[in-house]
């Protein structure tokens, strides 16, 4: 996951930069930041419930094309099966 430091104008000399930037920090100047701060940015890690319910109501709520809501569940179950008949033999 990248970094982000905010710092003054001028705070930072080239090679620091080039350093940090080889690290995988993003350097941005501000003019007024209170403070030096180092941000991670990102947020909690959907489950895998979360994100197929995500995809459901995506999916259950498309008015473009209905092909997406034909497509995706045969998809799935064929993925399902194939995972479940890798596990054990169930169908």
């Amino acid at each position: 996951m990248a970094q982000i430091l905010v710092t003054k104008p001028g705070a930072l000399n080239q090679r620091d930069r080039a350093a940090l930037r080889r690290a995988g920090v993003v350097c941005v100047e501000a003019d007024d930041p209170s403070s030096v701060k180092l941000i991670q940015p990102g947020g909690a890690e959907l489950g895998g419930s979360d994100l197929l319910l995500a995809a459901m109501r995506a999916i259950s709520k498309d008015r473009y094309s209905s092909n997406v809501a034909e497509v995706f569940p045969r998809l799935m179950t064929q993925m399902l099966e194939e995972a479940r008949a890798e596990l054990g033999g169930r169908k």
